[in-house]
């Protein structure tokens, strides 16, 4: 979970991860069959929109020339707020598909911001606005990457840099986690909040006619007491977690078809392999695990005792990245005109911290 979406209790910083007493107590004390799981919802946000910009704030935008980021400038220009533009057509400068996004551009407009900013009285406050309108555009690979990237190195060089006086709001146009680009969007600022919580990050999520967005960045731009923000014509929401008793066990085994097959792609993981022994408890009886390896002996003695007690476990060599194999495998599954219920568990772990991340 993201202990910044503000769980109740104690907030206390350990080894650089966010906990919270009463969380950690719970853990500890608790006995490991116990379950119990939180979810992340949106409340009615009491932030005081009038605490916004003073004309003694610096403020750079880094936008892909969208309609919300034009109206943010023209708003600030008629507020005599001191503003600085790099848009979409000199960060593509610094990207190839080749060798990816070169900072060299970034870092000089970085730099020239933090000493306009380290010259001036520290009473004003530095901001960056990083608007990405293009991520929804999933047909614009390049633009999305292009997006994603520059976020990655703007981190990465306010990390090198030690510029951690500047707010800095990434701004989405949408409801974020609904769309596969916009998540991932959503994914890399959490990342970034967690191995770097010196950088004052949040993410605003924006619905409705650019003069609200832009309205609302405007607002939300001085904020540093939250880090995930929706905003729309009504008002602002802020992310929170409550608990969650989980899936009802009765109407889980109505759910399970006994004759119906059951694909577990990373069925061979630790997730998968869960999975399956949790659906086979409720009902299941023919499942279908993908793996892109061979079961180890442990493994292959878990399937002999679910094999004993007549369930069918078929364990297929297949790598759901390969298209072909995908579907000849589906081809089979209909031939036998056979319900089929999918569970996408496979995933590559890769992992570096994010100063030392390319793409």
């Amino acid at each position: 979970y993201d202990g910044r979406g503000g769980l109740v209790g104690s907030v206390k910083k350990l080894s650089g991860v966010l906990v919270t007493e009463s969380i950690m107590h719970r853990m500890l004390s608790s006995s490991h069959s116990e379950s119990w799981y939180y979810q992340s919802h949106w409340i009615k946000d009491d932030f005081d929109a009038h605490e916004s910009l003073s004309k003694q704030d610096l403020v750079l935008v880094l936008s892909d020339e969208s309609l919300v980021s034009k109206t943010l400038i023209d708003g600030l220009e008629r507020r005599s707020i001191p503003n600085e533009v790099m848009n979409q057509s000199s960060l593509a400068q610094s990207f190839s598909e080749d060798e990816g996004f070169n900072t060299d551009v970034l870092e000089t407009v970085l730099i020239d911001f933090k000493s306009r900013y380290d010259s001036q009285d520290h009473e004003r406050q530095a901001h960056i606005v990083y608007t990405w309108s293009r991520i929804n555009d999933i047909q614009d690979d390049r633009s999305s990457r292009l997006g994603y990237e520059g976020l990655l190195k703007l981190c990465q060089c306010l990390v090198d840099q030690g510029f951690s006086k500047a707010l800095v709001s990434v701004v989405i146009e949408g409801d974020g986690e609904a769309l596969l680009n916009q998540s991932i969007f959503v994914g890399l600022c959490r990342t970034i909040l967690s191995e770097h919580p010196q950088i004052e990050l949040k993410l605003l999520q924006l619905v409705g006619d650019d003069v609200i967005k832009a309205q609302c960045i405007e607002q939300q731009m001085t904020r540093q007491d939250e880090h995930e923000i929706h905003c729309d014509k009504v008002g602002s929401k802020v992310r929170r977690l409550e608990k969650w008793q989980g899936i009802d066990d009765i109407t889980m085994s109505q759910d399970i078809d006994s004759k119906g097959i059951y694909l577990i792609s990373g069925g061979l993981g630790g997730i998968g392999l869960g999975l399956c022994d949790y659906i086979i408890s409720h009902g299941a009886k023919h499942i279908i695990l993908l793996s892109r390896s061979e079961p180890s002996k442990e493994i292959k003695a878990q399937l002999d005792v679910w094999r004993n007690a007549s369930i069918n476990v078929d364990v297929r060599s297949i790598d759901v990245g390969d298209e072909q194999s995908v579907r000849q495998l589906f081809s089979e599954i209909n031939q036998q005109g056979r319900s089929c219920g999918i569970f996408h568990a496979a995933g590559i772990i890769n992992d570096k911290r994010m100063e030392e991340q390319s793409w």
